[in-house]
């Protein structure tokens, strides 16, 4: 019997008796596609073969280069659909094999990660949740509204990242950020708007 494993990454939840939710919304995956992504999450950072998934994910079976990158693709399509941005997480490192880049929280980060998420999705005002080396994990769809980030990769990133991507307007408020989030609010808080309140 194998040992259930249980993980979250950037609002996603993998649980390999349960799927793939985001935001508290499963999420309907293939067998081989949740399989495969089950796979690269248990081996987060680590390069994972061509051989190893074939192995793993398809029982051994003979296995074409072209089926692993048909099923990997649907699979970021999915994510993306979920989460925009989400599908650069994976990473082929061609003639190698794959590597899920993603950083994993603690399982079970939120008792109830669906109303968590329906929370901070219907304040007007902006949610950001930073780990300790101040990157990005998890925004409510206000800020990235705010700040043009809709459909850039913004998980895992910091404000210096951002600037680089984020809508060009926008670009002064991260740069007062960068000292410290609490001195640059107080200095200009932003608004909806994406100009300052005041």
């Amino acid at each position: 019997m194998k040992e259930r494993f249980h993980a979250d990454f950037y609002g996603f939840v993998i649980d390999s008796d349960l799927g793939l939710s985001f935001a508290g919304k499963h999420i309907n995956l293939h067998p081989k596609e949740f399989h495969l992504l089950l796979e690269l999450v248990k081996h987060a950072g680590e390069r994972i073969t061509k051989e190893q998934l074939i192995a793993t994910v398809w029982d051994g079976e003979p296995t074409s280069d072209e089926s692993i990158s048909r099923c990997l693709s649907m699979l970021k399509a999915r994510l993306r659909n979920a989460s925009p941005g989400s599908d650069s997480l994976i990473k082929t490192e061609y003639g190698q094999g794959y590597r899920f880049i993603g950083q994993m929280g603690a399982p079970s980060t939120f008792v109830n990660e669906e109303n968590f998420f329906l929370l901070i999705n219907a304040s007007r005002n902006l949610v950001i949740l930073k780990d300790s080396q101040d990157r990005w994990q998890i925004v409510n769809a206000a800020t990235l509204q705010c700040f043009g980030l809709t459909n850039i990769l913004w998980q895992g990133k910091t404000n210096l990242d951002l600037i680089a991507v984020c809508d060009p307007k926008c670009r002064p408020y991260f740069e007062e950020c960068l000292g410290t989030d609490e001195q640059a609010w107080q200095a200009n808080p932003l608004c909806l708007t994406g100009r300052p309140c005041n």
